[in-house]
């Protein structure tokens, strides 16, 4: 199952948007499970190749990091965002999963946004595992699109948007909620249950970053178009809904949740 969310410049910079918000996260999984200096490392669906460039940074000059997207222009930006950060431990390659193969094995074989858009995650998962080595560890990050997020104090606009993405996001994706049924995939995967962790971003007013990745998400899940109607209440222009959003925020001195992050790894047997 290819992503389902397209590889144009703007959903680009989205995802890269999206890293940045998400990075602290994903640095505390990766070293909560084990990634080390000298290591070796396979980032699955790299995309712009944020994690895959993060992993390089945890290894160090001593390991290696290579990501694997099936789209080529992904993977041409990943190679180019590399170069420009002097990431010489990086490397990408554009395959499917199921055409890469690797002689001896990864250490860490990681995934970040990815299973969601699997069809058959617990295949999928299978596919990841087979590419670590004896006693590798297999880490997944996804997002949680079942838990609403809220604003503080509540901002009755903020939840219309989030429950239109959201419901946009269940139609999209074959396996949206797949965040928390984690330990069932591990299972029928017929791996060992995984040590999971939650976590959730927030901003006080006026959240520039999460109003601006929900919007921007939004868009993509709407065709790239600059007006759609959130929640049958007539059509609305997402600039707009961005900067009153934003207005508010501020003006409310809101403290503001972004979506949940699921993290989960298991060392293999």
């Amino acid at each position: 199952m290819t992503y389902q969310l397209g590889h144009s410049r703007r959903e680009i910079d989205r995802l890269m948007l999206q890293s940045e918000i998400l990075e602290p996260f994903t640095r505390r999984l990766l070293e909560q499970a084990g990634l080390r200096h000298g290591m070796t490392v396979l980032d699955v669906g790299t995309g712009a190749g944020d994690l895959a460039m993060l992993a390089g940074e945890i290894v160090g000059p001593h390991g290696t990091v290579v990501g694997i997207d099936s789209s080529r222009t992904a993977v041409d930006l990943a190679c180019e965002r590399a170069a420009g950060r002097r990431s010489k431990n990086v490397s990408f390659r554009p395959c499917h999963i199921e055409d890469f193969h690797e002689r001896h094995g990864f250490d860490f074989v990681v995934a970040r946004y990815v299973l969601s858009h699997q069809r058959d995650p617990v295949s999928f998962m299978q596919k990841m595992a087979r590419l670590a080595k004896d006693r590798g560890t297999l880490v997944l990050h996804e997002i949680d699109l079942v838990r609403l997020p809220l604003a503080s104090p509540r901002n009755e606009l903020w939840e219309h948007v989030v429950r239109e993405l959201f419901s946009r996001c269940a139609r999209a994706s074959p396996s949206f909620a797949i965040g928390s049924q984690l330990t069932d995939v591990f299972s029928k995967a017929g791996l060992q249950a995984p040590q999971i962790s939650y976590w959730r971003p927030r901003e006080r007013g006026p959240a520039e970053s999460l109003c601006t990745w929900v919007i921007e998400l939004l868009r993509t899940l709407s065709g790239g178009d600059d007006e759609i109607s959130v929640y049958g209440e007539g059509m609305v222009d997402l600039n707009e809904v961005n900067e009153e959003l934003q207005r508010q925020f501020h003006a409310q001195s809101c403290r503001v949740e972004g979506m949940g992050q699921f993290g989960a790894w298991v060392r293999l047997l």
